[in-house]
């Protein structure tokens, strides 16, 4: 379905290239960010800015099997997952943005820092290695 009949302008929507000092200056510009997956060998992909765009309470747009950002994006309330790429979930979506602010950005970005906090990572990666070193011994 094209963004036209969507009802979304097209001058609205903008895709670049960036240079990685550039992100977080053209992410400021987002009302929202997009995570797709277009085939299966992209199964272990993970957007790496994920943490990065709820951190700035940018609610994502995504498909399911993209990672594990569906269950982030549910969890959270940050964003929209789309079941099924079809015109009726594309139009259904934009209806639903077009409401005035769909999403709490501040709940967003509490999100992030539960998710993406780098105490959680170090304890998930402690309880990783001691399984590792219990079956050692």
């Amino acid at each position: 379905m094209l963004p036209s009949k969507a009802g979304i302008p097209i001058e609205k929507i903008k895709v670049t290239d960036a240079q990685r000092n550039e992100v977080q200056v053209l992410l400021s510009l987002s009302d929202y960010s997009v995570f797709y997956k277009i085939v299966l060998l992209q199964t272990s992909f993970f957007p790496t800015k994920h943490g990065e765009i709820m951190a700035m309470g940018i609610p994502v747009i995504t498909n399911s099997g993209v990672g594990d950002v569906a269950d982030i994006v549910k969890k959270y309330n940050s964003g929209i997952v789309l079941e099924k790429l079809t015109g009726d979930d594309y139009l259904k979506t934009t209806q639903f943005l077009s409401k005035e602010d769909p999403f709490e950005r501040s709940a967003i970005r509490e999100g992030a820092k539960d998710y993406f906090a780098i105490e959680n990572a170090v304890k998930g990666y402690r309880n990783i290695y001691d399984l590792i070193l219990k079956k050692i011994d």
